[in-house]
């Protein structure tokens, strides 16, 4: 991880497909955990944690969402921006 944060901070190709790997690693990594706890249980006969599984699913498909919604939210204030342009309300309050 450090040695691709520096070849991040150096500009180099290659910092930038580490950049973006550790990024995809970061936003699975709930799905994974929840995966390993329940193939834990499964293959140890004991009983599993439900209320920890359910929160780190609820945490992987919440920020799945918000990053849906982040990007939803640019494209309408853009939007909004050419349409109002367009009506004429350039500089204010009816000028």
């Amino acid at each position: 991880m450090l040695t691709g944060g520096v070849l991040l901070w150096r500009r180099h190709p290659l910092g930038y497909v580490v950049g973006a790997g550790l990024l995809l690693q970061y936003g699975l990594t709930p799905l994974g955990l929840a995966a390993s706890m329940a193939l834990r249980a499964a293959l140890t006969a004991t009983p599993l944690d439900v209320g920890t599984s359910v929160a780190l699913l609820v945490f992987f498909v919440r920020g799945a969402k918000g990053a849906g919604a982040v990007a939803e939210s640019a494209g309408d204030e853009l939007v909004n921006s050419d349409s109002s342009a367009k009506h004429g309300a350039v500089g204010g309050r009816g000028s």
